[in-house]
C-alpha cells in the first residue's frame, strides 16, 4: 500500500492542474459554461475530494496507531 500522504498530494497537484485549466478555458471562451471548463471543474473537484479523504484516512490510521 502506498504512503497516503503521497497520494493525498498527487490528487491535490492534480486538482490544482485541472483547475488552471479550466480557469485558462474559461478565460479563452469567455464564458464558464462551456463542457470542457466544467469537465475540467469536475474533476477538479473529485481530486480535491480524493486529497481530503486520503488525508483523513491518514490521520485516522495514525491516531489509531497511537492507541
Amino acid at each position: 500500500m502506498r504512503n497516503l500522504k503521497t497520494q493525498a498530494v498527487i490528487y491535490a497537484i492534480m486538482g490544482v492542474l485541472f483547475l488552471y485549466f479550466a480557469i485558462q478555458r474559461a478565460n479563452e471562451i469567455g464564458t464558464i459554461w462551456n463542457w470542457q471548463t466544467l469537465i475540467f471543474a469536475g474533476v477538479a473537484t473529485l481530486d480535491f475530494g480524493l486529497s481530503i479523504k486520503f488525508i483523513r484516512i491518514h490521520l485516522h490510521h495514525k491516531n489509531n496507531k497511537k492507541e
